[in-house]
């Protein structure tokens, strides 16, 4: 009979439920390196200045005694009587000695990535020792810190600061506070909770960096779907912590803290010995990152397609997936309500805003006679159907075919070639991949503040016509190779209109509130052709 191991079982379940997880470490992490936990931290920190700030000193350590420890933290940051390069040099100093040895069972964990309150680089040198690959280093401050939420490969985010720049180090009340007004903050933390499975490990009661993540994830937007996210605490954790995991649907499995919560490390050294001892599992396949926004696209460009050129598209993207949310329910009705959850759902966004964007994309829809607003006796308030039967996403799918025709055409012209209908079909598909990659690579690079990379078709190409023969498939190549590089004024138009439309579709579900609260990100109109948009795929081309 197998020995009961709750850490390591807890471990194997989430990550072979999971698509996207995502560890999530606080300071019980680094603590397994040899650094300090936040009281000790911040005694350290207090005792740096004694010498020449004695009171100051001695208000922190009553501070860390109360358990207030982000109040001690601001006295050390408003002591005039410490240099501030010598502040730096002590943190420096405090958090510059570990050994990240005994981290390599995490970090050769099958994440996806990792998000970390602590400020020392103890668990990426613990990855690259696990993974034999460095990470991406995301640091809040950063001038690409918001590019973390785009990433595709390993990477950690150091949501609170780092070390190097101990300027950028989230340790006071003050700064929490100012943290809280960060957009990428944010948004980082609205995309990991909503489209990927987080695994929380190495937090106690006692670090408040948790407890203003958690606070932040209640207050905007809310509740993920049960057991979705996974929460290792120490039993000893007060009720609180675990009320607020629970209350977010986080699931909790608790361990004994006993001998430096050795229950805790033998149980992930375990698990992680098992992966290299057990034949390949079967695993939940990687969703593409714009897996989320594919349900949405069909609607938003239907929206847009009959929309006047001077509707802003943050307004377009709500209408989309209202009329999506409203079409899928058919022929039932939704209430206001339902709607409001259904964009908290989608795009991760609630409040008085929001709502006022859900009854404007309302009014559009009834005004063009897509929804009826109906008052039900039964139920209070008024609901909200889709007229006549659902949409198949016709709009979208006549663009994919105008273009797919064209293709076809092309090939008999330019290879003396009538496509079959199974190579007609491999070019939709490839079509339809097409836009939400480039949609994809738009955005993130609008939110980099760079120009888009070049992205090579001919990898998409492999991917969705695997089973095409090698003529065949070198035939496609050079026909859309030559769509993209000489596009008629009607291809043109196409590509340009459906690139458009998933580069707003992406930006609003990766980063909401800049795209859709933040007025000044999106214009009422993108002035991008499809030179822009869609055919840089070709190396080399204008």
């Amino acid at each position: 009979m197998k020995p009961l191991e709750p850490i390591a079982d807890a471990l194997e379940a989430f990550f072979e439920a999971s698509s996207e997880p995502i560890l999530f470490t606080g300071a019980g992490v680094s603590m397994l390196a040899g650094l300090p936990d936040w009281k000790g931290l911040l005694s350290q920190m207090a005792e740096s200045i004694r010498a020449t700030d004695a009171l100051t000193a001695n208000q922190m350590l009553q501070y860390i005694a109360k358990g207030d420890l982000t109040k001690a933290a601001d006295y050390f940051w408003l002591t005039g009587e410490v240099l501030e390069g010598n502040k730096n040099v002590t943190l420096k100093k405090l958090l510059g000695t570990y050994d990240s040895k005994p981290l390599v069972p995490l970090a050769s964990l099958p994440f996806k990535g990792a998000l970390t309150t602590n400020f020392d680089r103890s668990i990426l040198e613990a990855i690259v020792n696990a993974k034999k690959q460095p990470p991406r280093d995301y640091k809040l401050g950063d001038t690409t810190f918001s590019a973390a939420v785009w990433e595709t490969e390993l990477y950690v985010a150091r949501i609170h600061g780092c070390i190097e720049a101990p300027k950028s180090m989230v340790l006071s009340e003050s700064q929490f506070n100012q943290l809280l007004e960060s957009t990428p903050y944010i948004e980082l933390l609205t995309q990991i909770f909503l489209h990927k499975q987080v695994l929380f490990l190495g937090f106690s009661f006692y670090d408040p960096a948790i407890k203003y993540v958690l606070e932040q994830i209640d207050k905007r937007f809310g509740p993920g779907a049960p057991g979705r996210h996974l929460a290792i605490l120490p039993e000893t954790n007060a009720s609180e912590l675990i009320q607020k995991a629970h209350r977010l649907n986080i699931t909790v499995v608790k361990y004994d803290t006993a001998d430096n919560h050795r229950a805790l490390w033998d149980g992930v050294a375990t698990y992680a010995k098992s992966l290299t001892k057990t034949p390949a599992r079967t695993v939940v396949a990687a969703a593409h990152p714009y897996a989320a926004t594919k349900q949405y696209l069909a609607a938003c460009y239907a929206r847009v397609s009959v929309a006047s050129e001077h509707t802003p598209l943050r307004e377009i993207v709500i209408e989309g997936v209202l009329s999506a949310s409203l079409q899928e329910s058919h022929p039932k009705s939704l209430g206001l309500a339902d709607l409001h959850e259904q964009v908290r759902k989608a795009l991760g966004v609630r409040g008085k805003e929001v709502n006022q964007l859900v009854d404007r994309a309302l009014k559009a829809l009834i005004s063009a006679d897509l929804v009826r607003k109906n008052k039900n006796q039964e139920v209070k308030g008024a609901r909200f159907g889709w007229i006549g039967e659902p949409e198949v996403a016709s709009t979208l799918n006549d663009a994919i075919e105008t273009l797919k025709t064209s293709v076809c055409n092309r090939a008999h012209v330019q290879e003396g070639w009538k496509p079959t209908a199974h190579v007609a079909d491999v070019i939709g598909m490839f079509l339809r991949e097409v836009i939400h990659r480039r949609g994809w690579d738009l955005g993130a690079a609008f939110a980099a503040g760079k120009a888009p990379d070049n992205l090579a078709f001919r990898p998409v190409l492999m991917e969705v016509g695997s089973k095409l023969t090698a003529f065949d498939r070198e035939r496609v190549e050079r026909t859309l190779e030559s769509l993209f590089q000489r596009p008629t004024v009607q291809e043109a138009a196409l590509l340009g209109e459906l690139g458009r439309i998933s580069f707003a579709v992406e930006l609003a579900f990766q980063a909401p509130r800049t795209t859709l609260l933040h007025k000044a990100t999106l214009p009422q109109k993108l002035y991008f052709d499809a030179n822009l948009l869609m055919p840089a795929f070709v190396e080399g081309h204008p």
